[in-house]
């Protein structure tokens, strides 16, 4: 047990196709507004909504061998979202091949049980059995998740600021990670 969840036999990542791309979607705005409304100046991401979920937007990007999707299940039940980025690089980030983790979102109501600790060893798993030598991501300065990803053997590499246009000037700070696999 880990943190009241069966240890990874019950939380699997299922690739997204295109006959789940709705609720691929709808998880991702769910996690979102659950988790990352206070950052907005007006509380609406509709400029965040706009640049990764439509349904335009998620069918090209899984037609991209470069971008892998997936839905977070635990015990079948959809929970949450992980997209993973081969195209984006990072300068900070010197090992290569590396990955960038995009999104890792889960609801609200399953945050805080070690699920993203099971997804994370998941995720590396399998970025490590592709040959992937690091995995990097960006995660918020402030909040409780740049203290859990360095929990898990994260290592801040630097800075950066968040760039959308209807950001709160005090949440723009983010720290970029990585980890070598």
């Amino acid at each position: 047990m880990e943190g009241g969840i069966a240890a990874d036999t019950s939380i699997r990542l299922s690739p997204l196709d295109k006959t789940r791309i709705d609720l691929y979607i709808q998880l991702g705005k769910q996690t979102y507004n659950e988790h990352y409304l206070h950052l907005w100046k007006d509380g609406i991401p509709s400029e965040y909504f706009e640049a990764y979920y439509t349904p335009e937007k998620v069918q090209t990007e899984i037609g991209d061998t470069n971008l892998s999707h997936f839905i977070i299940e635990l015990e079948q039940r959809p929970i949450g979202i992980v997209k993973l980025n081969a195209i984006e690089k990072s300068e900070l980030v010197t090992e290569r091949p590396s990955i960038l983790l995009e999104k890792i979102y889960l609801l609200n109501a399953y945050s805080g049980k070690g699920i993203g600790r099971v997804v994370i060893r998941k995720i590396e798993e399998l970025l490590r059995n592709q040959g992937v030598k690091a995995l990097w991501l960006d995660t918020m300065k402030k909040g409780r998740t740049l203290s859990f990803y360095k929990s898990q053997g994260y290592h801040i590499l630097g800075e950066k600021l968040l760039h959308y246009t209807q950001i709160k000037e005090e949440e723009r700070p983010m720290c970029v990670l990585s980890k070598s696999l």
